[in-house]
């Protein structure tokens, strides 16, 4: 793991945007913005108050060749703050969002395992005919974190030349 850095790692879902971000192996901040998931425009200015914000050594955003389950408009939100983030003075990266797990609720307990202060924003299961729990978008950003912060330390070294 990368000790030493802090990540802004940003997640799109439909009508939301989930961002973490994080100093080392802690979490100081979360949120969810439907605002940010309105328009491009809207969620490159929620991605620039952000970095402003918090100066983060890292900003996270999915790679969206790999995003495959993810709409257009979704897609352009994610392109949005990923040019956003590559125009701001940090590294940035677009990562393949991993899904080793059976699904997002058990994706979700093993990042609470991780990191407990994430546990009230546990996701509820589901019915088939339910909407999706808004906090997922929150697990899908800290998931991105996640895989930047355990991947190879070539990864983040190659994004850094």
């Amino acid at each position: 793991m990368m000790d030493g850095l802090s990540y802004l790692a940003f997640a799109a879902a439909y009508r939301r945007v989930g961002v973490i971000y994080m100093d080392g192996d802690e979490i100081l901040y979360w949120k969810m913005s439907t605002k940010a998931a309105l328009s491009g425009t809207l969620a490159a200015e929620f991605a620039l108050a952000l970095i402003d914000e918090f100066s983060p050594n890292v900003v996270i955003t999915e790679q969206l060749a790999n995003a495959q389950r993810k709409g257009k408009h979704t897609k352009l939100i994610i392109q949005a703050i990923a040019t956003t983030a590559k125009d701001a003075a940090v590294l940035d990266m677009e990562v393949a969002r991993e899904n080793p797990y059976k699904n997002k609720y058990e994706e979700a307990d093993v990042l609470i395992d991780l990191y407990p202060i994430m546990a009230p924003l546990r996701p509820k299961v589901r019915k088939y005919f339910d909407n999706e729990p808004r906090s997922t978008v929150l697990f899908e950003a800290l998931s991105l974190a996640e895989s930047v912060k355990r991947g190879p330390t070539e990864q983040l070294a190659a994004a850094m030349g």
